[in-house]
């Protein structure tokens, strides 16, 4: 029961991170100049608050590994050398 109690703080961050991540998708044609990490302060603030700096370190580097993936346009293209 214990461990459970220990791991209910991460799962809660995940959760709320998983709602802020679907906000963003759901509002991305709306907010196209909005940067990526600017929605998940909520989360990350949330987590200073709730349990202190381990947490705080986990949910930043979860939520900068998600906007990155998801939201940030890709910095390279590759064209095929082909007429």
């Amino acid at each position: 029961m214990e461990k459970l109690m220990l791991l209910k703080p991460y799962a809660l961050m995940l959760g709320l991170i998983a709602l802020l991540t679907g906000i963003r998708w759901a509002l991305t044609p709306i907010m196209h100049f909005t940067g990526p990490v600017a929605v998940y302060f909520l989360a990350i603030a949330v987590a200073a608050v709730y349990r202190g700096a381990k947490l705080t370190l986990i949910t930043t580097i979860v939520c900068v590994i998600i906007a990155d993936l998801l939201f940030v346009m890709p910095r390279f293209s590759v064209f095929s050398g082909r007429p």
